[in-house]
């Protein structure tokens, strides 16, 4: 029922123009951050670091990844810019429990922080460092924190640009929280 123009060929079915795959040298010379994201105020790297000295404290074993560079250009349906480093890390024992921290590759700035993990305490904890500690939060109480993990749903929350969801996962019994 479909009959392609004759000028149409099987090569343009699968050529993409609007989307180039970048590498880091690519980005050499850029001084903006990308333009996929919203941006928090905190440093990547620092974060990053931090990350481990929290779930290491707390009695995790932190099995870390060098952080990788992914970064793309489309043009189509509007122009988007992506470049970032993704840097990972699994905790405990099991697969379920981790840590993604997607940070600008250009200005450190985070992307995107997510974090599974099965102790409700552990994640409160951690979400509250993360606030006081990189983004200034000195009156967010832990108890606030807390009770993002008692709606069955899930919740989300706002604390100046950023956003915290919390939702429970009932296969490891733990929670996926994104901020």
């Amino acid at each position: 029922d479909y009959a392609p123009d004759e000028n149409y060929s099987e090569e343009d079915l699968w050529s993409d123009d609007t989307w180039t795959d970048l590498c880091y040298e690519d980005i050499s010379g850029y001084t903006q951050s990308c333009s996929a994201y919203l941006h928090l105020p905190i440093d990547g790297e620092a974060l990053s670091e931090s990350t481990q000295n929290f779930f290491e404290t707390h009695g995790y074993s932190f099995e870390s990844s060098e952080p990788y560079f992914y970064g793309y250009h489309e043009t189509d349906p509007f122009e988007e810019i992506c470049y970032e480093w993704d840097y990972s890390a699994d905790l405990g024992e099991g697969v379920d429990e981790s840590v993604y921290i997607n940070y600008d590759a250009v200005t450190n700035e985070v992307h995107d922080i997510t974090l599974s993990l099965s102790s409700r305490a552990d994640a409160a904890a951690y979400i509250l460092m993360v606030l006081q500690d990189f983004m200034g939060a000195d009156t967010v109480e832990l108890s606030e924190i807390e009770a993002l993990f008692d709606a069955e749903e899930g919740e989300r929350a706002y604390y100046d640009s950023c956003e915290i969801a919390v939702y429970p996962v009932s296969y490891f019994d733990g929670y996926n929280i994104n901020m």
